[in-house]
């Protein structure tokens, strides 16, 4: 997993607080390496929410701001389609909008959500992600990947064989307190222990991940293509 890092990425993801879950300590990480990190969250995060109040989705987009910076990535796109309803927008339109993203900015890497995740949005991101990816003779993408969001991608569980399965992981020691301290930005979606959104399980599953493989804390991957 190294070898990705110092790369231009390009990291997707359905709701703000996703990006950090699942790609936290490889923002931090690709930055300390000198990489390009861009983040493009697909709806506006807060419609969804039981409770509704005025300037939550201009809060939601600040709190989305401050954990990037904190991260020290480079640009935010945040478009503002429904939360938790993205499955009510035109596949075709979200395959254009995402295409033309990455044919603009030239990534060399896509991490996104999982194709099993519990979450329907997280899903039909990865569905225009697939299509907008394609690794076409003229494309500049070098791979695909998808990562692992708490509360999320360990309840999607389908079959033994469509659950997620880590093939690629990454040393966060180093991040691992930064993504705490980015995830903590988002105040309002953080749970209490044992809950799986909560910072103690955060930490617990990434030394969980990292002692797989022989590391003190990991953020883990699946590969869809690799050129």
């Amino acid at each position: 997993m190294e070898f990705v890092l110092g790369s231009k990425i390009l990291v997707i993801g359905a709701h703000p607080d996703d990006e950090v879950l699942g790609c936290g300590g490889l923002i931090y990480r690709n930055s300390l390496a000198k990489g390009h990190t861009d983040v493009l969250i697909v709806s506006e995060g807060t419609s969804a929410q039981t409770i509704q109040k005025d300037g939550l989705s201009e809060e939601r987009h600040e709190q989305l701001l401050n954990a990037f910076k904190l991260l020290e990535g480079a640009n935010v796109f945040h478009w503002s389609y429904p939360d938790m309803r993205l499955d009510t927008v035109s596949h075709i339109e979200l395959n254009k909008k995402i295409y033309e993203l990455l044919h603009e900015n030239k990534y060399d890497y896509v991490f996104t959500h999982h194709p099993y995740d519990v979450n329907l949005d997280h899903r039909v991101v990865f569905d225009s992600t697939l299509v907008a990816t394609r690794p076409t003779p003229r494309s500049s993408l070098k791979g695909l990947f998808t990562y692992y969001v708490n509360s999320s991608t360990e309840w999607g569980v389908k079959s033994n064989n469509e659950k997620f399965h880590p093939n690629s992981y990454l040393n966060i020691e180093i991040a691992l307190e930064k993504k705490i301290s980015a995830l903590l930005c988002y105040k309002d979606e953080i749970r209490k222990f044992p809950h799986p959104r909560s910072v103690d399980a955060v930490k617990y599953k990434a030394y969980s991940f990292g002692a797989e493989v022989g590391y003190k804390a990991a953020e883990v991957f699946n590969i869809i293509f690799l050129r």
